[in-house]
């Protein structure tokens, strides 16, 4: 998508970096001794150490938590693409890279302001930059190689329906506060493309393919990934993952009630029914009717629920 694209703008995120790096060649290349040892010596140039070593661990602390903001943004929009969890699919690696990156730094920090309130190189700062950033890289590489694809097109999330999810959700979270919405489709619209929606689910049962995506389904019932988005979020009121998980736990209780699957474990029936995680399963059972699905099942024999 050309809106994913770096842009001329995005060039404003390097000018921390830029300033110091032509402030320090062109005025205190030769000048000022910026070793960790002598970091706190009082002289005219301390200003010039302290404004540097502020900009680094502000850029180093705002980029990070930037980081697992981008992530929490990221991973609920995949609820508005796809049908399941999965940890390829949620990067959750990509959070322990920062969080690497990030006490690699404040190792090397605190022991740079060790050295400095000491007045001596205590601990070889340079060492353990260069232990952690290869330890960084190295993870990296290990991860990434493992990393299954998240660009070809099912698992592509900058197309125009995650692009638009923002707005959606602001759109969703107004009408539920009783604000006025411009809506795409009119009342009668809405109505009949839920009703077609529903009954396709119903009839063509594609929530039992385990790993049904937002594309995938909107190919089915004609029509396009950012139509369906919106007609989930604001005309239903729930997001890809919730409505189509919403008929797998249906489906899965009525196999419950019936005595002619009582040779397959509970597991099995969920994985018939589509859910390909027992964690996922068992979260979102407990979640839609306040019980295990072995007691629920149990309550079952007892006459105690009704499907």
């Amino acid at each position: 998508s050309d809106r994913k694209r770096f842009r001329a703008l995005d060039m404003l995120h390097f000018l921390p970096f830029l300033a110091i790096t032509i402030g320090y060649f062109i005025f205190f290349q030769d000048v000022v001794d910026f070793s960790d040892e002598t970091f706190l010596v009082r002289n005219e140039h301390l200003w010039v150490k302290m404004t540097f070593a502020f900009v680094f661990f502000t850029t180093v602390v705002a980029y990070t938590a930037l980081t697992f903001v981008k992530l929490n943004v990221f991973r609920r929009n995949i609820e508005a693409q796809f049908s399941y969890r999965d940890t390829g699919l949620e990067l959750f690696w990509v959070n322990f890279i920062a969080i690497l990156f990030t006490l690699s730094g404040l190792v090397v920090i605190i022991a740079g302001a060790y050295n400095a309130i000491m007045f001596k190189k205590v601990v070889d700062t340079s060492l353990l930059s260069h232990i952690g950033l290869t330890s960084v890289a190295y993870a990296i590489s290990y991860f990434g190689l493992r990393q299954p694809s998240l660009f070809r097109s099912d698992y592509a999330l900058d197309d125009e329906a995650s692009g638009t999810q923002p707005e959606i959700e602001t759109q969703a979270e107004d009408k539920e506060e009783g604000k006025e919405v411009k809506q795409r489709f009119t009342d009668a619209e809405a109505k009949a493309l839920i009703e077609r929606l529903i009954t396709h689910m119903n009839d063509e049962r594609s929530y039992l393919n385990q790993e049904l995506t937002l594309s995938e389904l909107s190919a089915q019932i004609n029509l396009a990934k950012h139509e369906l988005t919106e007609l989930l979020n604001v005309n239903i009121g729930k997001n890809f993952f919730t409505f189509v998980n919403e008929f797998r736990l249906k489906a899965v209780t009525r196999r419950l009630a019936n005595p002619d699957y009582d040779h397959l474990t509970i597991m099995a029936i969920a994985n018939d029914c589509g859910f390909n995680s027992k964690s996922t399963f068992n979260s979102l059972f407990k979640q839609a009717f306040g019980h295990t699905p072995s007691e629920y099942k149990k309550k079952l024999r007892e006459g105690s629920v009704v499907v």
